[in-house]
C-alpha cells in the first residue's frame, strides 16, 4: 500500500535500497498493480538478483460490495455511528451476506452493527449449529461492536447454554442482545462515546 505512494513510498523505498546486500527479502502483496516494476526496481538498486512469484490463486476469495441504502443505514444513536441493517433481505449469516455487512460498515464508517435478529437465520439462535460463533466472530475480529435486535426470550429459556451466552455476551462491551433500537439507545447512552 506504501509503495510508490508519493507521500509515503519514500520511507519504504529508502529503508529497502539501504540494506546491505546480505539481508535477502520476501515481498506479499496482494495489491500492488506492477509487482513486476517493484523487483526490477529492487533488483536494480540493491544490485542483487530477484524473482518474482506470481499466481492469481487468492486463499480467501475476493467479494466485491455495494452499499445499498436497502441494506441500512447509519445513525448516530447515542453519539455512535451505527450501521443499522434493514429489517428484511438476505441472511447475514451466510459468508456472502457477512462479506457484504463488513463492506457496508466499512464503506458507511460504523463500528457499531445493529442487525435484526430475523436477518440471522433460524439456525443463529442454535449454538450447536455454530451459525452464531461464526457471526460474531468474524465481526469482532474485524473490530466491530454487534447488537442483535429481536426477543430472544423464548429460545433462552429452551436452552440453558444459550442463556449463558447472552447473560455474559450482555455483560459485556462487544456483542448484546438487545430487544429493539430504543434499548441499544439506551445502552449506548449509558456509556461514553
Amino acid at each position: 500500500h506504501y509503495m510508490f505512494d508519493a507521500e509515503r513510498g519514500h520511507a519504504w523505498e529508502e529503508t529497502l535500497m539501504l540494506l546491505p546486500p546480505a539481508v535477502r527479502c520476501v515481498l506479499l502483496t496482494a495489491t500492488l498493480a506492477s509487482p513486476a516494476a517493484l523487483c526490477d526496481w529492487l533488483g536494480d538498486v540493491r544490485k542483487v538478483p530477484t524473482t518474482l512469484l506470481s499466481t492469481a490463486y487468492r486463499v480467501v476469495p475476493l467479494v466485491h460490495g455495494v452499499l445499498d441504502a436497502r441494506s441500512g443505514d447509519v445513525r448516530i444513536i447515542a453519539g455512535h455511528a451505527v450501521y443499522v441493517c434493514a429489517q428484511e433481505g438476505p441472511s447475514l449469516a451466510d459468508d456472502h451476506g457477512l462479506s457484504g455487512l463488513i463492506g457496508d460498515l466499512y464503506g458507511a464508517g460504523a463500528g457499531i452493527a445493529a442487525i435484526p435478529l430475523a436477518r440471522l437465520g433460524p439456525d443463529f439462535l442454535r449454538l450447536g449449529t455454530g451459525v452464531a460463533g461464526h457471526v460474531l466472530q468474524k465481526l469482532v475480529n474485524y473490530r466491530f461492536q454487534v447488537a442483535i435486535l429481536g426477543d430472544v426470550a423464548d429460545a433462552v429459556e429452551k436452552s440453558e447454554p444459550l442463556r449463558d451466552f447472552v447473560r455474559e455476551s450482555n455483560r459485556g462491551t462487544t456483542v448484546w442482545f438487545l430487544d429493539d433500537l430504543p434499548t441499544l439507545e439506551a445502552r449506548l447512552a449509558a456509556r461514553e462515546p
